[in-house]
């Protein structure tokens, strides 16, 4: 104790601290011995072994015992010696041949909050002058004996290196900072004041608020990278002084760890910077020029910025973080686990797991998950005090209610954006059409969804390429009055890409074979008052009918808007909330009884396609039912409702926009009206079956494809119009590939007869 006196570190901390002092070197050696005998000694690392002598106990001339913890219980001893000053003994020794499993102190820090300051020092004692002077800290054996493992123990914390203040302790900071490097985390570094040895000596003449100003110290120089930069630059002007670009990038590239700043790699291996919320892509680009020239006053397009840049890709290739997928959201499938971009100052994302969630760094988190922000969306402030019940009140309030369609609709627009927050659980993605008549309420529909989920209004018009972009940046996107003028075979495919999950790929911009694929991972809400055509997006996209009927009294959209963007953090915080208690638990399992029973009761039903879509729907109802109506479970009566909505109108939608049903139609219409000038005209013979009253109940003809493509050649050649069949193989391909269209529409396909290798089929056509 008064040894310790003298470095003034008091006895409670020497107690808090389990440092032990052995006054009788020899007894004790003897009782251990007596113990547990001397080959489990020798093993523990207590006695070593000596040539042509008994094993020797390893502290005998180290009586001052300083442990390592774990979970409380001693795993490593260090010991120090009092006779330094004549160089006989060397000042500490630790066990013999076990090697050092831990930083000193480590077991108490390691429940402290992520981001917490934490000294990285050099030996026990500045570690416990540092904890009893009120700071975080453990300390490495020796300068050179930190392991590259350890870093992993500290990287959730800010970390601040403060070695001894010589050779040895210089060569550690080397090691250390290289080590945090590596592993893209930022460690300050601590500068001793000249003529002071260590921490324990600054604390013999200085206080605690004189440490803290070496702290502020250390972040300030992080700050003023200009003066690095200029100062490195004006050696390169001087030929007698020693520079290197290198050491130039290596200093740029370590103050933008040390500031938060993440370098990451994607898989089109693109080198990029997270830093201050910001995703930038290291390259000759606007934004991370801007950033650069504030940062660092280096210009793309002089001498030294291009080599920085090329400089800086290169480290970034080397040792930045392999990112295969960067998106606002991040989904662990195997553990169940949602990492949500908050986008708010304090560059938070959201840990949604079963049973909770938690507020962690981006980037910086134990889990390595760096997430980039989308572009639409504002903060989400999470609200402690919101819960489930409160937060789906609201969002039937707000964003339910005034929907202008049926009820059991309401659900199905809700659920189906709230399956933003779990799109990487399909691949599919289901279109949603809101369709209506102008002033229908559709178009405020989409603006509902989107300030929901952004926060804001962004129903916007654009073009297809934007469209692309903006899919693999956002989770929502409305493609507003998307009518058949505009459906060219671009938007066509775009709509696909994002329903199928399909990657488009493309040449890189700068290059002559370079590739690179993009992908889409958001939902896409259409507004339109006509149908879609297309039967592949037809099969794949949700439609809901807006109508008057339905419109809420006295609602004024403006400032229901505002109050939705008012409480929607609130919203959002109890959805979380909701959705770790009763859609992440077993939602894997959930999601496969739901297939099997859509598979099983409904197998026919229209949008089969995007049935594991639906599923993710389904689990979403069920939890907000139970809020909402508690004590009595309505899912499979409203998925019902929803299956039978969606397959009525997709049939009719199919059949009245149907090419095939369209020209076969219109020949009937010819049979009914010219008779015998149609046989003599179009080269078909027909048969008429009248009903009672005399009208034509039904008609049918038996031809060749063939005799059918001549006879809608001569149809779209009195009509007016463009056939799309231009030869019997795709017409008969048409035909096969759409019978329960034409089954639908009244038509009867039925093969009659072969004669010479040339089928014939039946067409029957009942009227009503």
């Amino acid at each position: 104790i008064a040894y310790f006196a003298t470095r003034k570190i008091r006895s409670d901390v020497l107690s808090r601290f389990g440092v032990s002092y052995l006054r009788n070197a020899k007894k004790t050696a003897e009782d251990l011995r007596n113990r547990f005998g001397v080959s489990s000694l020798i093993a523990a690392g207590v006695f070593r072994e000596a040539e042509s002598k008994s094993p020797i106990f390893q502290f005998s001339n180290h009586p001052i015992l300083l442990p390592i913890f774990r979970s409380g219980k001693p795993i490593f001893i260090q010991g120090r010696s009092f006779r330094t000053e004549d160089g006989h003994f060397r000042k500490y020794c630790n066990l013999a041949s076990v090697p050092v499993p831990s930083l000193f102190n480590l077991d108490k820090i390691e429940s402290l909050a992520p981001g917490t300051e934490v000294l990285l020092c050099e030996g026990a004692p500045d570690t416990m002058i540092l904890d009893q002077e009120g700071f975080q800290a453990v300390g490495v054996i020796g300068s050179s004996g930190f392991k590259a493992e350890w870093v992993s123990d500290l990287e959730r914390f800010k970390v601040y290196l403060a070695l001894d203040n010589d050779t040895a302790g210089r060569k550690g900071v080397e090691k250390i900072t290289g080590l945090f490097h590596r592993r893209n985390r930022p460690v300050f570094l601590i500068s001793l004041p000249d003529g002071v040895k260590d921490i324990n000596e600054f604390f013999l003449t200085q206080d605690r608020s004189g440490f803290q100003k070496l702290i502020s110290e250390a972040q300030e120089r992080s700050v003023d990278l200009c003066a690095t930069v200029r100062m490195l630059l004006e050696r390169a002007a001087d030929r007698s002084g020693a520079f290197s670009y290198r050491e130039l990038a290596e200093r740029i590239y370590a103050w933008f760890e040390s500031n938060g700043g993440i370098f990451a790699v994607d898989k089109e291996n693109r080198c990029l910077l997270m830093f201050d919320r910001t995703l930038y892509q290291i390259d000759n680009n606007s934004p991370f020029n801007a950033l650069m020239f504030a940062k660092t006053d280096l210009i793309a397009v002089q001498h030294q910025g291009k080599i920085m840049w090329e400089l800086l890709r290169n480290l970034c290739f080397l040792r930045g973080r392999r990112e295969s997928n960067l998106s606002w959201i991040h989904t662990n499938q195997e553990e169940g686990i949602i990492y949500i971009n908050l986008h708010n100052g304090g560059n938070e994302i959201l840990r949604l797991k079963s049973g909770s969630f938690e507020i962690v760094p981006n980037g910086n988190n134990l889990d390595r998950i760096l997430l980039k922000t989308s572009d639409k969306m504002e903060a989400i402030h999470l609200d402690p005090s919101s819960n489930p019940g409160e937060a789906v009140e609201l969002l039937r309030r707000l964003m339910m209610e005034p929907l202008a369609c049926e009820p059991e609709n309401k659900f199905f627009i809700c659920c189906w954006i709230l399956t933003a927050f779990f799109l990487d659980y399909t691949t599919d993605k289901a279109l949603l059409k809101l369709s209506g008549m102008t002033g229908s309420g559709k178009t405020t529909a989409a603006r509902i969804l989107s300030c929901l989920l952004y926060g804001g209004d962004r129903v916007e018009s654009a073009t297809v390429p934007y469209y692309y972009a903006d899919a693999s940046r956002n989770p929502y996107l409305i493609c507003d009055n998307l009518e058949t003028e505009n459906m060219n075979r671009d938007i066509i495919q775009f709509l696909l890409h994002v329903a199928t999950g399909i990657s488009k790929g493309k040449r890189k911009t700068g290059t002559d074979s370079e590739t690179i694929r993009e992908s889409a991972n958001c939902l896409v809400a259409i507004t339109a008052i006509e149908p879609l055509t297309k039967p592949e997006l037809i099969n794949r996209t949700y439609d809901v009918e807006f109508r008057p009927i339905f419109k809420q009294t006295g609602f004024m959209q403006k400032e229901h808007l505002a109050e939705l963007i008012r409480h929607r953090s609130r919203i959002l915080s109890g959805l979380f909330l909701l959705f770790s208690r009763e859609v992440l638990p077993g939602l894997q399992s959930h999601r496969q009884e739901i297939m099997a029973a859509i598979q099983q009761y409904h197998s026919q039903h229209s949008k089969q396609r995007v049935d594991s879509f639906l599923t993710l729907m389904v689990v979403i109802l069920k939890a907000l039912l139970k809020k909402l109506e508690p004590g009595a479970d309505r899912t499979w009566e409203i998925v019902r409702y929803w299956i039978q909505y969606q397959s009525r109108l997709a049939q009719e939608t199919e059949r009245d926009t149907n090419v095939a049903v369209y020209l076969l139609d219109g020949l009937a219409k010819e049979m009914i009206a010219r008779e015998e000038d149609f046989r003599k005209e179009y080269y078909l013979d027909f048969r008429k079956v009248a009903n009672g009253g005399g009208e034509a109940a039904e008609i049918s003809f038996i031809a060749s494809a063939r005799d059918l493509l001549m006879a809608l050649q001569i149809l779209s050649k009195n009509k007016g119009f463009k056939l799309t069949f231009s030869n019997t193989k795709q017409l008969s391909a048409r035909l096969a590939n759409e019978s329960s269209v034409l089954e639908n529409a009244g038509w009867r396909r039925e093969r009659e007869r072969i004669v010479h290798g040339v089928r014939y089929h039946r067409f029957t056509r009942t009227l009503s």
